[in-house]
């Protein structure tokens, strides 16, 4: 069962998610989801999905939306899942540590489909974040599994596995 990593500003998506596992937050303090989310698609028919780990603050300011556009392209999902930080300078005790919060709910409620579409807010407490599958329906983890393949030193390009992309500033 292989597993995915990626960190701040990256993502991977995949075709078929199978028994694979995709992850975010895993790592040393500074790769974990604190004031930033892990964003998760899933696609029921097809079982593709993606995770993006992204960076607190504007959405607008950002070459995120093309990034996260293009991995709802790909993975054409009816499923999200939003992972939003609970650690930030002012803690809110159950709410999104980034007060932008809500620019990128709005923005991935904006690209699923309006009929049928889901997107589910979870707060990302121990801070790490993963999407696997079973049964044809999405798994959403919290917990830092062994022998994680780690993609942070990967360029943004398809693989053997799925596609990766980069959204830096």
């Amino acid at each position: 069962m292989p597993i995915y990593g990626v960190i701040m500003r990256q993502g991977v998506t995949v075709d078929d998610l199978g028994n694979n596992t995709l992850i975010t937050g895993y790592g040393n303090l500074n790769d974990t989801i604190q004031s930033c989310s892990a964003v998760m698609f899933f696609n029921t028919a097809t079982r593709a999905a993606g995770l993006f780990h992204y960076p607190s603050g504007d959405l607008n300011r950002r070459r995120l939306r093309t990034t996260l556009s293009a991995m709802m392209e790909r993975v054409q999902p009816n499923e999200a899942y939003i992972g939003y930080g609970v650690v930030g300078f002012i803690e809110r005790p159950g709410l999104p540590a980034d007060d932008k919060h809500t620019q990128l709910r709005t923005f991935i409620l904006g690209l699923l489909p309006r009929d049928g579409g889901r997107l589910r807010r979870f707060p990302a407490t121990s801070r790490v974040a993963s999407i696997s599958q079973m049964g044809g329906g999405a798994i959403i983890g919290s917990q830092e599994p062994p022998n994680i393949t780690d993609l942070r030193y990967h360029a943004a390009a398809n693989y053997n596995f799925g596609r990766i992309y980069w959204a830096n500033e």
